[in-house]
Parts: structure tokens; C-alpha cells; sequence
């Protein structure tokens, strides 16, 4: 799985735009959202679909002719979800998805940008091991792009608000477990 965020997507955006090192931007959507990306994965540029139930804090993760992928971020549950087969490799994962890797870095504020006609504020993270990454949130916690050594890895195209039905995030029952690596992982947010 990548290690871009969504994320994608913990917590509080300020109101200054002076930098604090105490700030810490909104990383999950407060309200449902319905989010398509132009994201770098496998080094091209492919369409990608992310919808957010925020209520429960999970993930929905669609590339086009591939498995889904559900993403649990209170309940640390990455699932698989392969319509073709009707199976599902269901995972816990204590860091579940992208936003774990941002619960250690250091925010700065960087400016207001406008991505897919939506405000949003950059923000440097400077992750443990030297890692940085560069993401435009909205104050909702929405994400509208991250950029990775000065390239662009996922970039909104459109963004849609509002009540998205539970049964979108739901494992359908008569899905088949299946042992986990018997199907591609789909790697969200780039590469």
C-alpha cells in the first residue's frame, strides 16, 4: 500500500496563516464527501474515486476495473473488495491507511491555494525519517492535492458534499474471505 496520504486525509485547522509549530491541519472530512482524483499510480496518471462516510471515519477507495478498497480509520480495518471474484481480504491494520503515517509529522502552514474550485491551505509535514510532503487541505479536512518532492502524486479534478448512503461502505455479505496477498492491493494516493 502507498504511503501518500488521502488521504485521502487528524485534526484542527487553525485560522492564521502565519506558521505554528503546534498546528495541526483537519486530516478527515467533517462532512461526506465524494472526491475524484487525477493520482500517479504505477507511474502514470490514472482517475481515482474517494468517498468519505466522515460520521464513521471510513474510506472508500475506487480505481477504475480494479478492487475496491475500505478503509476503517476508528476501527484500524483495511478491507479488499474484489467484485469479480466476490471475495474480500479483510485486515486489521493498527495504522490503517495514509493519515497514520501523518499522526507523528511536524505542520507547517504554507498559503491559500485553490484546487477544483475549493479553497484549501498548503501545508508542509515533515514526517519522522526525513520524509516531507506538501498537502492542500480544506478546512474540512478534505484533500485537494499532495505533492512529493515538488511533483504532484494526486490532484482533485471534482469535488462533490453530501449524504453518501452507509451501503457504499458496507462488505457485501456473501463475499468470500480470502487469504490475504491473493489479491492486488490497490495503492491509493500514487505510487
Amino acid at each position: 500500500m502507498s504511503r501518500h496520504l488521502v488521504w485521502l486525509a487528524a485534526f484542527a485547522c487553525g485560522a492564521s496563516v502565519a506558521a505554528h509549530a503546534d498546528e495541526t491541519p483537519r486530516l478527515i472530512p467533517a462532512r461526506d464527501v465524494d472526491v475524484t482524483y487525477q493520482a500517479l499510480i504505477g507511474g502514470k496518471m490514472v482517475r481515482e474515486r474517494v468517498r468519505w462516510l466522515a460520521a464513521d471515519e471510513i474510506e472508500r477507495i475506487d480505481v477504475p476495473g480494479r478492487a475496491y478498497m475500505l478503509i476503517d480509520h476508528r476501527n484500524h480495518r483495511t478491507d479488499i473488495v474484489d467484485a469479480k471474484t466476490r471475495s474480500v481480504i479483510e485486515t486489521v491494520n493498527p495504522l490503517a491507511g495514509e493519515i497514520a503515517d501523518l499522526k507523528d509529522a511536524q505542520f507547517t502552514r504554507l498559503g491559500a491555494e485553490r484546487v477544483a474550485k475549493h479553497d484549501c491551505m498548503a501545508w508542509k509535514a515533515a514526517l519522522p525519517g526525513g520524509v516531507t510532503r506538501e498537502l492542500c487541505l480544506t478546512e474540512e479536512g478534505v484533500l485537494l492535492r499532495e505533492k512529493k518532492d515538488d511533483q504532484t502524486v494526486i490532484e482533485a479534478v471534482k469535488v462533490r458534499f453530501g449524504q453518501l448512503s452507509a451501503k457504499l461502505f458496507d462488505i457485501p455479505l456473501n463475499y468470500q474471505a480470502t487469504p490475504n496477498g491473493n489479491l492486488i492491493a490497490i495503492p491509493p494516493y500514487g505510487p
